[in-house]
């Protein structure tokens, strides 16, 4: 079937639909669990990767883990708020704020960077946040592992040559708080079967800020 050219199929702008999209659907996230009410609960093990969705635990996935890193974006993230308050734009007060009051003990602020990956034994788009300081210091050796195109080149005016998502391995390690942060490694096997990644980045690129 084709339709006419001239035939509008649509009223309203991405913006909208993005932002409808995005309140139906939003990513699960992985979570390095080192204690606290999922563990308590017995949902899962201490030091063990789990993907979570909104509040519910949808599975242990162990000690190890294999992932596309596929995007990054700054996040800030206030949990004392209802709904949630989340920043993407570090320059904006908001953003300053929750990353002021996250170095309080319990504050429920967080700040760091927030990933897109697909993760293989689920075969899902997942978000992994790096928000706390332990995550934060180790972000840096993701980097290595996300992709890298010609028009991320042009924008940030970088020295390199474009290239594809390398799969990465990520275990783990406690540390001497008691708390497990990730260990990052190459992975040996290779994924072989990845949905289009596309839309997820666009989607995943372009969030909805929630401020109240």
């Amino acid at each position: 079937m084709k339709l006419s050219g001239n035939l509008i199929t649509q009223l309203g702008n991405d913006k909208f639909y993005n932002y409808v999209e995005g309140e139906r659907a939003p990513l699960p996230r992985i979570q390095l669990v080192s204690k606290g009410k999922y563990v308590d609960k017995g949902e899962i093990e201490s030091g063990h990767y789990g993907i979570i969705d909104k509040d519910e635990v949808i599975s242990d996935l162990g000690t190890s883990i294999d992932l596309l890193l596929l995007a990054r974006r700054p996040k800030a993230l206030d949990c004392t708020t209802n709904p949630m308050t989340q920043v993407f734009e570090p320059s904006s007060p908001d953003f300053r704020r929750i990353a002021e009051q996250s170095q309080l003990r319990d504050s429920g602020c967080m700040y760091g960077v927030s990933y897109l990956v697909f993760e293989r034994s689920s075969s899902q788009f997942c978000e992994f946040f790096y928000g706390n300081k332990s995550l934060r210091e180790r972000a840096y050796l993701l980097s290595p592992f996300l992709p890298l195109t010609e028009a991320d080149i042009a924008i940030c005016n970088l020295d390199a040559r474009s290239r594809e998502p390398s799969p990465a391995t990520l275990g783990r390690e406690f540390v001497s708080s008691g708390w497990a942060v990730p260990t990052i490694g190459k992975c040996s096997k290779r994924f072989t079967k990845v949905p289009n990644c596309d839309r997820e980045i666009t989607r995943f690129l372009n969030p909805i800020e929630r401020v109240l």
